[in-house]
C-alpha cells in the first residue's frame, strides 16, 4: 500500500536495539538479519519523512514473519497515524491491543486515531481499559513527549487525544 509522502521526521515506538529479546531462539540468523534489514530501512524511511516507504518495509516484515516481532505492528500503526491514514491506524492498533495486550503504545495510537476519526466514545472506552490495565504509568507518554517522537508527531498525537476527549 502506498501512502502520500509526508515530510516530517518520525521515529516510531520500537528502537532498533530492542528488535529482538536477548533469549529469542525462535528465529534463525538469516531470518533475524532479514528482519533487521527491513526494520532499519523502515527507520531510515521514517527519518527521511517517507512514511509510505516505512509502511512498505514494516509490511514486508509482517508478511514474512507475522508473529516474530509483535512490536512491528505497533510501529506500523503509528506510521499509519502519522500519515493520517486513521482507518489503517485504528485497524492495526486494534489488532495489537487484542493480540498483544502488553504493548501499551498501541493503545496510545488507537486513542489518538479514534479521536481523529471522530469516534470519541470509543476512544474514551479504550482509555479506560488502558488505565485499568497499565495504571498511572499509561499517562506518562500523554503528559510529556516521549523521546522517540518528534515534536510535530507528538503534537499530532495530542490533537487526536483532544478530539477523543481524553485531554483538556
Amino acid at each position: 500500500m502506498r501512502l502520500p509522502i509526508l515530510v516530517s521526521v518520525v521515529s516510531a515506538w520500537l528502537p532498533a536495539g530492542l528488535l529482538f529479546p536477548a533469549d529469542d531462539t525462535k528465529l534463525n540468523a538469516e531470518a533475524r538479519a532479514d528482519i533487521e534489514i527491513h526494520f532499519l530501512a523502515a527507520k531510515r524511511a521514517e527519518a527521511a519523512g517517507d512514511l509510505s516507504g516505512a509502511v512498505d518495509e514494516y509490511e514486508t516484515i509482517l508478511k514474512k514473519y507475522p508473529k516474530a516481532v509483535p512490536e512491528i505492528y505497533q510501529n506500523l500503526g503509528l506510521v499509519y497515524y502519522l500519515a493520517r491514514d486513521y482507518d489503517a491506524a485504528i485497524a492495526t492498533a486494534q489488532q495489537v491491543v487484542h493480540s498483544y495486550p502488553a504493548l501499551g503504545a498501541a493503545c496510545r495510537t488507537l486513542i489518538a486515531a479514534l479521536g481523529q476519526a471522530g469516534k470519541p466514545a470509543e476512544a474514551q472506552r479504550v482509555m479506560s481499559e488502558a488505565l485499568a490495565r497499565f495504571g498511572e504509568r499509561f499517562w506518562g507518554p500523554m503528559r510529556t513527549k516521549p523521546p522517540e517522537l518528534t515534536r510535530n508527531a507528538y503534537e499530532h498525537m495530542l490533537g487526536g487525544d483532544r478530539k477523543a476527549g481524553v485531554l483538556d
